[in-house]
């Protein structure tokens, strides 16, 4: 199987900071999509966990002895299905830690929605309304179901799609990582076949950019990935861009003949863990951090000492230098309207005033 990928994302028109983030590893057909929540940049910080989480530990880090509890999940579902439920499920109980015990990022979370491609299939983990969509033989099909407020009254029948895209709280979220210690999370699992375009995505462009734009984007756009993700992410600018917008695009460019038992999809929530499950996941999640810091080269004098500090916003030299001068001419005004100290006679000459 051979799989083109690529992802971009941009902060929109009306967000001063971008709080999505996005990971492509293309040796593993692997993609990850989030979208975070959470004041003073702390939605910025869950999203980039989630997205450090599952690539870490599908790639250079080898989880501690004894934690197989948390990886070792029940169904008919392949391990690398399994493997990528685990992970997601671990950046949850990561996330919820540090939100928990480091000042500041109280409340943080974020959404996330993640495939691999494997064996001519695809297995498709997401938490939250960020979108995983198929477009096949001219048709959009979205492949995740949103874990909204908005989406739990359509399927209720108290709204309808029309009018949910003016409803009032229509970004209101029932599920997300690292608001709560445990967490469901949902598995999709399919066939792939040559010629499929798969799309993941934060709400920021399902919100600005009907389904069936999306589909006249990914259609015109052929095998350009790079040139249907700009369009994309114009076109939801062009629509309000009133969020931070976040897409990745997997194109499958070979993929073996269906065989006998290529019989559909099969999809299942994963419902929130056992305490043994949940201890053996904080045992990753703190080896996760240790190495993470680690790793990181830190100088002696810094005071910065790991990877959630080191991800706030830092003062801008400019602004710092701006504030110097503006106490700096307080100080003179308040000591010149008051003759501090002689204050008025000495300003006075040195303005050549007298």
């Amino acid at each position: 199987m051979r799989i083109r990928l690529t992802g971009k994302t941009d902060v929109g028109l009306q967000r001063e900071l971008n709080e999505d983030n996005f990971g492509i590893i293309e040796a593993l057909n692997l993609v990850v999509v989030c979208d975070g929540m959470g004041g003073h940049a702390a939605g910025e910080i869950a999203s980039q966990s989630a997205v450090d989480t599952v690539i870490r530990l599908h790639t250079d880090s080898k989880p501690p002895s004894g934690t197989e509890t948390a990886f070792d999940l029940p169904g008919d579902f392949s391990s690398e299905g399994k493997f990528l439920t685990s992970t997601v499920r671990i950046a949850n109980t990561r996330i919820h830690k540090n939100a928990q015990s480091k000042v500041g990022l109280s409340g943080m979370g974020t959404t996330v929605v993640a495939a691999i491609f494997h064996h001519d299939r695809i297995s498709i983990c997401h938490v939250g309304d960020s979108r995983g969509y198929r477009v096949k033989n001219g048709v959009l099909q979205q492949l995740t179901e949103d874990h909204s407020w908005v989406n739990e009254l359509i399927a209720a029948g108290q709204l309808s799609r029309e009018e949910a895209r003016d409803f009032p709280n229509r970004n209101v979220i029932t599920r997300a990582l690292g608001v709560r210690e445990k967490v469901k999370v949902d598995l999709r699992e399919e066939r792939v076949n040559s010629g499929d375009t798969f799309l993941l995505c934060s709400d920021g462009l399902v919100g600005c950019l009907p389904d069936e734009d999306i589909l006249e984007i990914v259609t015109a756009g052929g095998d350009d990935l790079d040139k249907i993700a700009d369009d994309l992410i114009a076109g939801a600018n062009s629509g309000g861009g009133d969020d931070n917008i976040t897409c990745a695009l997997m194109q499958v460019l070979e993929a073996g003949e269906p065989g006998d038992d290529d019989s559909g999809f099969v999809a299942f929530t994963f419902p929130e863990e056992s305490d043994s499950e949940l201890q053996a996941q904080q045992v990753v999640a703190d080896f996760l951090d240790e190495t993470y810091v680690e790793a990181r080269p830190v100088s002696e004098d810094a005071d910065i000492t790991d990877e959630f500090e080191a991800q706030r916003p830092k003062s801008r030299p400019l602004l710092r230098f701006l504030a110097i001068i503006l106490v700096i001419i307080a100080i003179i005004y308040i000591a010149y309207a008051f003759d501090i100290g002689g204050a008025k006679e000495i300003i006075s000459d040195w303005l050549g005033m007298t």
